[in-house]
């Protein structure tokens, strides 16, 4: 019996490969979205609000988000930063840097001052 030539093989895995690259375009779309989600969520303004409620300094607060790197300069996030800028509310990320056990771990806060 004679095997299948590789052209063949390639012809057949092509349509595997292309739903394969484009499942996992969708997922990587879903990712990103689900992130941005999370950094509006942060910055509504009944989570603004929520915040400076419970802010210990008066006019300024900092909130925690694992995405905000990943997402900052997306145009939906840059959109909503602006709209708050021109409300008079200054969001800017912020570098930390946290010592556990001896090593050194970064993280990116985002501050909001009013």
């Amino acid at each position: 019996m004679r095997r299948p030539s590789s052209l063949y093989r390639r012809q057949v895995n092509d349509p595997l490969r292309r739903r394969l690259r484009m499942v996992a375009g969708e997922a990587q779309s879903q990712r990103v979205d689900a992130a941005v989600q999370r950094v509006l969520m942060l910055l509504s303004d009944d989570a603004l609000a929520a915040e400076s409620a419970k802010a210990v300094t008066a006019g300024e607060f900092e909130l925690e988000c694992g995405v905000l790197d990943q997402v900052w300069e997306d145009p939906r996030v840059f959109n909503r930063r602006n709209q708050l800028e021109r409300q008079g509310i200054k969001v800017e990320r912020v570098p930390v840097e946290t010592e556990v056990a001896g090593r050194t771990f970064q993280r990116t806060r985002l501050r909001v001052q009013f």
